[in-house]
């Protein structure tokens, strides 16, 4: 969100604008095309809780392994502290749940890069859902052992948003000294191939704390006739904001906002 919204909306109002663009990152997070390599994870009998889904506890045991089978498979990491020049320490991971999976699913996990650091990797993490088609997806054995790429033809059988969102963070070590250590070269070409940009959803806002403001498609309308546009992002254009018949204070606003300018 630019820095026109403070002085534009009033202020019991700033939070929601601040919530609706949190909100828009997590769509995002949630869109297939959000990222790059996918690994179909078998669930297991014992990941089911009593409720009968997957325990939250067990999603991140799956985005590790999408992380460590994408460094060990593309990247070349060595996992014994006594051969490895370099060893990731996880520092932070994070998730958040939409949806639930459960026994005998087979979710696909996704991995992106979001950052690559000196010595730390930035990961955004996904898990999508097969299709409720009643069917097992149909992997196969490679699919495992090598995953697939966005585009792989195997993501037509997983669901369009993923059930569960995450993120992570590696900081590379000498495990002689514990200390953070460059990235070898050699991992860096396979993590540049993760990084992806978010795609940029409809602006979505949860109105129903505030009765007098309502959403049509990519426009707030308040109940002084003043209708905000958001229109789509461009890289080549700045973030532009248009109102029409607008009025705060009982004074009339002609003209396009852009960031915190009014242009009469």
């Amino acid at each position: 969100m630019t820095s026109w919204v403070p002085r534009l909306l009033p202020r019991n109002v700033r939070s929601l604008a601040a919530s609706s663009e949190n909100q828009r990152v997590e769509d995002g997070r949630r869109h297939q095309e959000a990222y790059g390599y996918f690994l179909p994870i078998q669930t297991r009998w014992q990941d089911n809780d009593q409720y009968g889904h997957v325990n939250n506890a067990v999603y991140y045991s799956y985005f590790d392994t999408i992380i460590n089978h994408y460094l060990i498979r593309y990247c070349g990491l060595k996992t014994g502290l006594r051969t490895s020049p370099t060893v990731g320490f996880m520092v932070t991971n994070q998730c958040t749940f939409h949806t639930p999976v459960g026994f005998p699913q087979i979710p696909v996990a996704a991995l992106a890069v979001d950052k690559v650091g000196r010595s730390s990797v930035h990961y955004r993490l996904a898990l999508f859902p097969p299709k409720p088609a009643g069917d097992l997806p149909a992997v196969e054995h490679w699919d495992f052992s090598d995953g697939f790429f966005f585009g792989h033809p195997r993501l037509a059988q997983f669901a369009a948003l993923a059930c569960t969102t995450g993120s992570a963070v590696h900081v590379f070590v000498n495990p002689a000294t514990g200390k953070p250590t460059g990235l070898p070269e050699d991992f860096r070409p396979g993590l540049l191939r993760l990084v992806t940009q978010l795609p940029n959803p409809p602006m979505a806002m949860e109105i129903a704390r505030w009765p007098r403001i309502s959403v049509r498609g990519n426009s707030i309308c308040f109940p002084s006739k003043m209708t905000v546009h958001f229109p789509a992002s461009n890289k080549s254009q700045p973030h532009n904001l248009v109102c029409d018949e607008r009025s705060r204070n009982g004074q009339e606003m002609d003209g396009e906002i852009v960031r915190d300018e009014v242009k009469k």
